[in-house]
């Protein structure tokens, strides 16, 4: 959203199939867990449950793009 134009870097397009084509499950766990180095993407391990980051990754796989190794059992 417009939000994101403000920052830099950019942050990634979740709707985009080519850059959400290598993204998996557990690589986006890990991502919103401890964030990434020399972006704005923030670590949320201290502030989300391991339920509530389940719950984002669960939220981005149905809402954005599916992702590869996402279990919905």
């Amino acid at each position: 959203n417009w939000i994101g134009s403000f920052l830099e870097p950019h942050p990634r397009n979740l709707t985009d199939p080519e850059n959400m084509k290598e993204m998996t499950a557990e690589r986006l766990r890990g991502v919103i867990r401890n964030g990434l180095p020399n972006t704005t993407m923030p670590a949320w391990k201290s502030v989300l449950s391991a339920t509530q980051i389940e719950a984002v990754v669960a939220y981005i796989n149905k809402a954005f793009h599916p992702l590869k190794g996402f279990d919905t059992n």
